[in-house]
């Protein structure tokens, strides 16, 4: 998996996600600036898509799971499911919109961009020609 040159495309990528958290939190941007977040939540869903690919490309049982779908399906199960996750864990952990009312359009923002982001990260590397076919 090292080896697959969009394991090395996913490193830089969460590489500049975690300068912009970083920047995000000492800056305070994400209580700043609106639309930051959207941008976070969507560079992560292409992270963790093409996270889902790489995992469907070198292990057999996620490709058992997913026999048969494209790369867009594969990256957008997994953005949207860690997203989940994501959103379950802000809540729990009480990190959610400083309103009641505004926590589920909130919620339904995040989990749109994070699978956009998935479908955005499914899109591209099924484009290229040797990825047709995702498993090797």
């Amino acid at each position: 998996m090292l080896e697959d040159p969009l394991f090395n495309k996913a490193l830089y990528l969460i590489i500049i996600i975690a300068i912009l958290h970083v920047t995000a939190i000492t800056l305070e941007f994400y209580w700043t600036i609106w639309w930051f977040d959207v941008i976070m939540h969507f560079l992560g869903g292409i992270f963790i898509g093409m996270m889902g690919i790489l995992m469907y490309r070198h292990f057999a049982e996620v490709r058992r799971l997913f026999a048969g779908r494209s790369p867009v399906f594969v990256a957008f199960a997994a953005a949207l499911g860690v997203g989940i996750l994501w959103e379950v864990y802000e809540y729990f952990t009480g990190q959610t919109a400083a309103t009641f009312l505004s926590y589920p359009l909130d919620t339904a923002k995040d989990l749109v961009m994070d699978s956009l982001g998935g479908i955005a990260a499914g899109v591209l590397v099924g484009r290229k020609k040797e990825n047709k076919e995702i498993s090797n």
